[in-house]
């Protein structure tokens, strides 16, 4: 009877068919499983007595076996061995959990993404099909109110803007592959550069929740603390909410932020230290007065305050009333860094007008400015991703370029990186 036990619970999930002394119409143990009770044991993940229905099975198997016979057993006898063999079968099972895919009750390493930017959701994205891993073992953490980083977009009364990344350059394969049915071509803008300009529809913003898609995204909060905890990364949190621990952390943030989380561990890194960034102020407005049909978009040179203005209602797949995006150059934003909100929108639309030939007190029906301080990398590290130390790594647009093609590299990097130590482990 301990042979059919074993055998039926290591073919996989099944129920066990015992005949013999009590039990001798060959039910399974359906009156004691509780599963079969909710609904015969077929759907995985439900849980019974505190513990996953594959131990919930093999516990009544075990106490099964030890009440075949009755006869030869006083019931607390019979009641202590049970509980003693079930204690030691679990505390099996926990120590198996680290076998390998093989085992029955493999527990995939969990993996914590910090910043779910574009470097953040292409190592998700990659990772999620790898066979030590799979999307339920990724979490992503973000402090922002949704997924995408600088692939941010806004929506308001008067139509949409795009007030982070303007446009993906990439090669045709490359957008197919990275699109998501989302990216449609923006011709009039390839002349500014040497790739292929492309945008999102409805928004940029639409890319990245249509990567996010399958994904376990924490947005709205914020990682204030990280330890290594034996084997593990314990992160901490701004809510009041418990610690979490996991196997592996990629940090994929900007190196200032990422620098004071490592902080908390203790680690410092040259390489991290060394980055400097160049700040952006963005400005949305909708004019009050008609705009020359002639206005799309208008890149600035080095020495001009804007470096980008794009008429939002003339991308490809947009609709509403004309309106702008206008987004500083790295001088004159690093000169108003501080300034405040209202009086850099006032600033920068009163150039806008100059540059489009508008009346310089044309009021706005809509402005609202918004400032990325870790807009553009100076300098990149020049190393796709690398390792912190023993499960925790960094990849980020800091590491080979700002634009779009080069932080999925960094993510695809990260994520065969990650990969690699996991398969060699």
């Amino acid at each position: 009877m301990r042979r059919a036990a074993a055998n039926a619970f290591d073919s996989g999930w099944r129920c066990v068919r015992l005949r013999g002394r009590g039990n001798r119409d060959g039910r399974c143990h359906q009156q004691r499983c509780s599963q079969h009770r909710r609904g015969k044991g077929q759907q995985a993940g439900v849980r019974s007595h505190g513990v996953t229905r594959q131990r919930v099975c093999r516990q009544v198997q075990i106490a099964m076996v030890g009440m075949a016979a009755p006869s030869r057993q006083t019931d607390f006898d019979r009641i202590a061995a049970a509980k003693k063999e079930r204690a030691t079968a679990c505390d099996a099972d926990d120590q198996r959990q680290s076998h390998g895919p093989s085992s029955p009750t493999f527990r995939m390493p969990r993996l914590a993404i910090i910043g779910a930017g574009i470097t953040g959701l292409s190592t998700a994205r990659s990772l999620a099909a790898h066979p030590a891993f799979g999307a339920a073992s990724l979490c992503l953490f973000d402090k922002g109110r949704r997924p995408g980083g600088r692939l941010a977009s806004r929506e308001t009364e008067f139509g949409s803007f795009d007030h982070g990344v303007q446009r993906a350059l990439l090669g045709e394969p490359a957008a197919q592959i990275h699109g998501a049915g989302t990216l449609r071509a923006w011709p009039a803008a390839d002349s500014l550069s040497e790739s292929p300009s492309w945008i999102a529809e409805p928004t940029m913003n639409r890319l990245a929740q249509a990567w996010s898609q399958g994904l376990d995204c924490r947005c709205s909060v914020t990682v204030t603390g990280l330890a290594r905890d034996g084997h593990q990364w314990r992160l901490g949190f701004d809510r009041e909410q418990d610690d979490a621990l996991f196997d592996q952390v990629l940090l994929t943030i900007p190196t200032p932020q990422a620098l004071a989380l490592l902080g908390t561990a203790g680690i410092e890194n040259a390489a991290l230290s060394a980055v400097r960034y160049q700040p952006n102020w963005t400005v949305m407005w909708t004019p009050s007065i008609p705009l020359p049909p002639t206005a799309d978009h208008w890149a600035g040179t080095a020495n001009d305050p804007i470096a980008w203005l794009a008429r939002e209602d003339l991308k490809p797949g947009r609709v509403g009333p004309p309106r702008l995006t206008i987004q500083a150059s790295a001088a004159w934003s690093i000169e108003h860094l501080e300034r405040p909100a209202d009086e850099v929108a006032a600033r920068l639309i009163s150039i806008a007008a100059e540059v489009l030939g508008l009346p310089a007190d044309a009021r706005p029906i809509y402005a609202s400015a918004h400032r990325w301080r870790y807009a553009f990398v100076e300098q990149p590290i020049g190393v796709a991703a690398f390792e912190l130390a023993p499960g925790l790594y960094y990849a980020s647009d800091a590491c080979l370029g700002s634009n779009v093609a080069q932080a999925l590299s960094a993510g695809e990097a990260a994520a065969a990186l990650i990969g690699a130590n996991i398969d060699n482990a």
